[in-house]
């Protein structure tokens, strides 16, 4: 009679357990994005003819996801990626294409997992896409055609305490966003606390162990043993009566094999001031980078204007200086950059101006249609690379997402 009883129980224990999976599958929800931006570049650095110095593309950005409920407070969250040219308007070097007559428009076709990853309480363990606070060490990417994606384990929550956020975690491969994997071991954590409305204090750390590591996209140098770094800092922010500021710190030393040679002892500052007044905002940023001060896991887009023509630190530091405005009238939102680039070690040499100008308009709940330009205008004191070349880039770029 006990096994009996105890079969039933155990018939009956699984028996719910699949009902409650099922629940699960059933109650999960599909997301689609699909998201078509066209793109004319101007690119007076590109070696090629002069009738070749331009680019031309039409790409489209397909993301089909679906999420689990929860099954005992697990959930699941699986999505696909896909980027593809349309219209045959693909006159442009993709990196891979071997279209080297035109110049460079990083996007080239992929199909891939973009996610995968199992969540419980805050904590993700799979392939996941991944910003860590303003995404200047750690990003996404996300103004790619394809994001990147972060293997590994990953934590965010505040443990019931609404003053405080922790995130962090543990990765170990980068899938870039030209598709290349970058092996690594990364570890990041940064603990914001809020202890009023006025102020925001982060600090800050991530470490790389690039031993094993493929070379990224844009690498500084070629990463070895010898390249692995880490950076800590401090990073405040916030808001009263209308004025705006935040101010970031952050030094670079070497790490596990690390050498000076290739990770110098450097320092970031960044420092911004600024006024928000009903749909208005405007605000002044400095940002400075001294020489060999590198994050190769940012999501630079944005950090020095639009154009991406500053991709890397130059040899002589870089000091960003720029004025933003921002603006919402009838629905749409207006933003404006204005930069001035110079060399950190030498501030009488300029590396060249930037104008940059969005304009994004939500037709609806699902669709939006964005026009962005990028104008950069190099200066002639620099001729060792492309910082003296000019640069114009624009976007016209639609998305549907539920």
């Amino acid at each position: 009679m006990k096994p009996l009883l105890l079969t039933t129980l155990a018939l009956a224990t699984l028996g719910a357990s699949a009902q409650d999976l099922q629940t699960a599958l059933a109650q999960g929800k599909v997301s689609l994005e699909v998201r078509t931006r066209y793109e004319y570049d101007t690119d007076q650095a590109y070696t090629a003819p002069a009738s070749s110095k331009t680019a031309t593309a039409l790409t489209n950005r397909t993301i089909l996801g679906y999420k689990t409920g929860e099954y005992y407070g697990v959930s699941a969250n699986l999505q696909f990626l896909d980027v593809s040219t349309l219209f045959d308007v693909n006159r442009f070097n993709d990196g891979f294409n071997n279209k080297t007559e035109a110049a460079k428009i990083s996007d080239p076709h992929q199909d891939r997992i973009l996610q995968g990853y199992l969540e419980w309480k805050g904590l993700k363990v799979g392939r996941q896409t991944l910003s860590v606070d303003n995404q200047r060490f750690i990003g996404g990417g996300a103004w790619s055609q394809a994001p990147k994606s972060y293997t590994g384990a990953t934590f965010k929550g505040n443990f019931g305490l609404p003053w405080m956020e922790l995130h962090a975690g543990h990765i170990t491969d980068i899938l870039m966003s030209d598709g290349t994997h970058r092996d690594l071991k990364l570890e990041f954590a940064r603990i914001r606390f809020t202890p009023c409305k006025a102020i925001a204090i982060t600090p800050f750390y991530y470490a790389a162990d690039v031993a094993n590591a493929t070379a990224p996209t844009v690498p500084v140098t070629t990463y070895t043993a010898t390249s692995s770094y880490q950076h800590r800092g401090l990073r405040a922010d916030g808001a009263w009566n209308g004025l705006i500021y935040e101010a970031s710190y952050a030094q670079q030393r070497t790490y596990k094999d690390g050498t000076e040679a290739k990770v110098p002892d450097r320092i970031y500052r960044m420092g911004m001031v600024g006024y928000k007044y009903q749909n208005y905002s405007i605000k002044v940023v400095r940002e400075a980078l001294e020489s060999g001060y590198t994050t190769p896991d940012a999501s630079l887009h944005g950090f020095y204007g639009y154009s991406d023509r500053i991709s890397t630190t130059p040899a002589a530091g870089l000091v960003d200086t720029y004025l933003q405005g921002d603006a919402k009238a009838w629905g749409i939102s207006f933003e404006a950059q204005y930069h001035f680039f110079k060399a950190e070690s030498d501030r009488s040499l300029d590396y060249g101006k930037e104008l940059d100008l969005l304009v994004n308009y939500p037709v609806s709940k699902n669709v939006s249609i964005l026009a962005k330009f990028a104008d950069y205008k190099g200066d002639g004191e620099v001729t060792s690379s492309s910082l003296d070349k000019d640069l114009r880039k624009f976007w016209f770029m639609t998305t549907y997402k539920f």
